[in-house]
C-alpha cells in the first residue's frame, strides 16, 4: 500500500540519501576515463557545489517553518520588498509628490510598493 511506504520513507530518508549519495559516487569512480580526468572532476565539483546550494537552502528552510521563525522572517521580508519596490516604482514612474517633509516620496512609489508587497 502507497501509504504504509510514506513512513518508511521519512523514517530512513537520510540512510536512503546517504546510500544514494554513495552509488552515485562509486559510479563516477568507476566511469573516470584517462584523457578525460579534468573535464570529470569539474564535472563532479559543480555537481556537488549546485547540491549544496540547493539541498542547503531547502533544508534551512524547511527548518525555519519547522521551528517558527517563517513568522519572524516574513514581516521583515515584506517591509524589505515594500521599501525597494516603492523605490522602484518611485524611481521609474514616479511624478505627484506624496508629502512636502521628503520631496523624493511619489504617490506612485507608495500605490506601486504596497500592490507589490
Amino acid at each position: 500500500n502507497r501509504v504504509d511506504f510514506l513512513p518508511l520513507l521519512v523514517k530512513y530518508h537520510r540512510l536512503i540519501s546517504f546510500s544514494m549519495y554513495i552509488l552515485g559516487f562509486v559510479w563516477f569512480v568507476l566511469s573516470l576515463v584517462k584523457k578525460y580526468y579534468l573535464r570529470q572532476f569539474s564535472l563532479f565539483a559543480w555537481t556537488h557545489v549546485a547540491l549544496l546550494c540547493v539541498v542547503s537552502q531547502s533544508y534551512l528552510i524547511i527548518q525555519n517553518m519547522f521551528q517558527g521563525l517563517i513568522w519572524f522572517i516574513m514581516p521583515i521580508m515584506m517591509v524589505i520588498i515594500n521599501d525597494v519596490m516603492a523605490y522602484m516604482f518611485g524611481f521609474f514612474m514616479g511624478r505627484t509628490p506624496l508629502i512636502q517633509l521628503s520631496p523624493k516620496k511619489t504617490w506612485e512609489g507608495f500605490i506601486g510598493g504596497g500592490i507589490s508587497t
